[in-house]
C-alpha cells in the first residue's frame, strides 16, 4: 500500500514539473523609464522599468503593454522581452 502511494507521488511530481510555466524577463534597452501594464487571468498590475534595467520573471501567460503607446503583446513562455525605441520586441531563444 505504501509502495503504491510513493509511486503515485513520484508520478504526480514528474507530471507537474513538466507543466511548469517559465516566466519571461523584461529588458529595457532605452535611456528612459516606462510604465508597464501586466494583465493575467487573475490579476492586473503596473510596474515601472528604469533605463537599461532588467526585470526577471516579469510574467508568464500574460498581456503586457507600455503606457501611452500602442505597443503591446501577449506572452506565453518567451524567455526575453525587450523594450527598444519605445516598443516591445520579442527575442527568440537562439539570439
Amino acid at each position: 500500500m505504501l509502495h503504491n502511494k510513493i509511486i503515485w507521488a513520484a508520478m504526480l511530481s514528474f507530471v507537474t514539473l513538466g507543466m511548469t510555466a517559465y516566466a519571461a524577463d523584461l529588458q529595457n534597452m532605452d535611456d528612459k523609464s516606462y510604465t508597464i501594464y501586466l494583465e493575467t487571468d487573475n490579476d492586473t498590475k503596473t510596474i515601472v522599468i528604469g533605463p537599461h534595467e532588467t526585470i526577471s520573471d516579469v510574467c508568464s501567460e500574460c498581456y503586457i503593454s507600455i503606457e501611452d503607446t500602442e505597443s503591446a503583446m501577449s506572452i506565453e513562455k518567451e524567455p526575453l522581452i525587450m523594450i527598444k525605441d519605445g516598443q516591445l520586441v520579442m527575442m527568440s531563444p537562439d539570439k
